[in-house]
């Protein structure tokens, strides 16, 4: 494995972004683990004295670069970075909760941009250095691909961060780095966990990281798994009734609308 082949893996302490960071750790790679928990974070890798912890939020952009410069210090070098801090909220209650709906995009979309902000300089040096293109992978979601019921914020989220990538890919083409967007199905995490609907073609984390990174060595510039959920969600633009139909028989949102008292005095300006 080349010196420069080093990955820094946001969302890590569980889930699929555990899962690759020991899978790049056992090819060879030099692995940097960011998390907003610590201590999740430690325990995770406690027994694997080569990846390195380093918490981050990824909402916070200073905290972000902060974790960049450190990389830079340690390894001088990055030539992977693996967007996949996310987060997954369902409404239960419409209107929508902006506040939550804000919580949400922060992580999952500006959290995007301030990890990618952040490690562009060191992928274009490695880039530079190395003659091999530095690489930004993305963690979508097939949610994108049909409307489902109460994931109005999650799938708003992934549709822009989908759009914000393949935008990424032109505008960075002539700057030695590539873009690719990994759109999975259900993997078993502590987000899929709290759904409490069926989950068609359910794989672990372990064998969703070793999909993902087949993808990455390959450079696709999108990859969408399994093929069998995606043939499903097609249903969706085929029939868009009877997706819409299909839907209907599950969990939805409860429409409360807010009431507006009447009794609200106004003041008028002097003439």
């Amino acid at each position: 494995m080349s010196k420069a082949a080093t990955i820094w893996i946001t969302g890590a302490s569980s889930g699929i972004g555990k899962a690759l960071c020991i899978h790049y750790e056992q090819t060879g790679f030099q692995v940097i683990a960011s998390s907003r928990n610590d201590v999740n974070l430690q325990e995770a890798f406690a027994e694997y004295s080569n990846i390195l912890c380093l918490p981050c939020d990824v909402s916070d952009e200073a905290d972000v670069h902060r974790a960049a410069t450190i990389i830079e210090q340690r390894f001088s070098n990055l030539s992977h970075v693996c967007v996949n801090a996310g987060l997954c909220e369902y409404v239960d209650v419409m209107p929508i909760d902006v506040a939550q709906f804000q919580k949400i995009l922060n992580v999952n979309v500006i959290g995007a941009v301030n990890t990618v902000n952040a490690a562009l300089p060191l992928l274009h040096k490695t880039a530079t250095e190395s003659g091999i293109n530095g690489h930004i992978i993305a963690m979508g979601s097939q949610v994108i691909f049909a409307p489902f019921t109460r994931s109005e914020m999650y799938g708003a989220s992934k549709a822009a961060l989908n759009y914000l990538m393949q935008s990424w890919r032109l505008d960075l083409a002539e700057s030695a780095i590539d873009v690719s967007i990994i759109h999975p199905g259900f993997v078993d995490t502590p987000l899929t966990r709290k759904n409490s609907f069926s989950m068609p073609f359910l794989q672990t984390p372990e064998q969703a990281a070793i999909k993902i990174a087949t993808a990455v060595a390959k450079r696709k510039r999108s990859f969408v798994f399994p093929k069998r959920l995606y043939a499903m969600l097609l249903l969706s633009r085929i029939f868009p009734q009877f997706w819409q139909t299909l839907m209907l028989k599950g969990q939805r949102a409860e429409l409360l609308l807010p009431t507006h008292s009447n009794n609200m005095t106004s003041k008028q300006d002097d003439a």
